[in-house]
């Protein structure tokens, strides 16, 4: 499978399908292995393309400190190479905080912008953030991946008849590296882009969990602040929206979509 040097690493990436380029970033720990059933549900209309995201996946994993800025001109810099953008951009959790970075420091490259399951600012100040934080970070150094891997994919699939995904996101999960995945735990520390959401122009989709983690009051309010974005909850899902709810993902995704298009045409107009 075809991996791509930027800079001084290798990007793994791969390209499905025909059409628009459709772009899906992963989140933390994760890697476009998590995107399966959107590349096999849109790759008949778009170009579908998944990447591993430095320290992820097939990726090199660098013992540099990482950013979610250099994770977003790493991407940058592939969709350049491959001359694959104009681009519609699809994240979830930290890609989709990488999504929001290339909207807003490559606005050329991005058509539309969905945004699933991310707050807009991760606080890491008050004594209970701390707390929240650093107890993984604990995790992952005195237990291991395997044991964060069990302690995510029960939060991530809670119900009793979700054993099958439970037992392959902890396998997934558990071949992270742990400096890797510190490293990308780390470049979330007190990360924002509230204060820039308002010069954001492309079409925005903001997909969120019933029982995600962001307060729904708090993705309202981002929500508002960017010009021309919509906001979607979908009932009974949780943080991994994508794989545990595809059908209904994919169709809020789909839907967008084609109003993005239909926005853009009228644009040029």
């Amino acid at each position: 499978m075809p991996s791509i040097q930027i800079g001084d690493i290798n990007i793994y990436y791969e390209i499905h399908g025909r059409g628009d380029a459709l772009l899906f970033i992963h989140g933390l720990g994760s890697s476009s292995q998590d995107w399966e059933s959107q590349v096999s549900f849109f790759a008949s209309n778009y170009k579908v393309v998944t990447v591993d995201l430095r320290g992820h996946g097939k990726s090199d994993k660098p013992k540099e400190q990482y950013s979610v800025e250099m994770f977003s001109a790493d991407i940058a810099a592939l969709l350049i190479k491959l001359s694959l953008y104009p681009v519609h951009v699809v994240g979830v959790s930290m890609g989709a905080a990488v999504g929001w970075h290339l909207a807003l420091d490559y606005p050329e490259l991005v058509k539309s912008l969905v945004i699933t399951n991310m707050a807009a600012t991760i606080s890491v100040r008050t004594l209970a953030e701390k707390w929240r934080f650093y107890s993984r970070v604990a995790v992952v150094r005195l237990l291991g991946m395997g044991t964060m891997g069990k302690i995510i994919a029960k939060n991530l699939f809670p119900d009793p008849n979700q054993r099958n995904l439970r037992r392959e996101m902890k396998k997934r999960w558990s071949g992270n590296d742990p400096h890797s995945y510190l490293n990308s735990l780390l470049a979330l520390k007190n990360w924002s882009i509230a204060e820039r959401l308002e010069n954001i122009v492309c079409p925005v989709l903001v997909v969120s969990a019933e029982y995600d983690y962001a307060p729904l009051e708090h993705v309202k309010n981002y929500t508002a602040k960017m010009r021309n974005a919509e906001l979607v909850r979908i009932e009974g899902s949780h943080h991994a929206l994508p794989v545990e709810r595809p059908e209904a993902y994919n169709r809020t995704v789909e839907n967008f979509l084609v109003k993005a298009k239909e926005w853009q045409t009228g644009r040029k107009k």
